[in-house]
């Protein structure tokens, strides 16, 4: 979340407490900014969401494929 206005383009100065946009400093580092915010969102929705479902497919499938078998020695 710091790195939020950074990415925006945003300089925030707090000893001046001023607030720029588009500055020198903040095109300068505000690619970096944006891969660093790029990155740590796509490793947060593999680590929350895609890690589990990998986790719980195996089982899901198994049944599946289980009830297709069941299925097919009973017609």
């Amino acid at each position: 979340l710091g790195l939020i206005p950074l990415a925006l383009d945003l300089s925030i100065d707090p000893i001046n407490r001023t607030i720029e946009y588009n500055s020198f400093t903040s095109s300068f580092w505000a690619p970096l900014a944006q891969c660093i915010v790029y990155g740590l969102s796509f490793s947060a929705i593999l680590t929350l969401i895609v890690t589990p479902c990998l986790i719980v497919m195996p089982s899901h499938v198994k049944a599946l494929f289980a009830s297709r078998k069941k299925r097919l020695i009973n017609i």
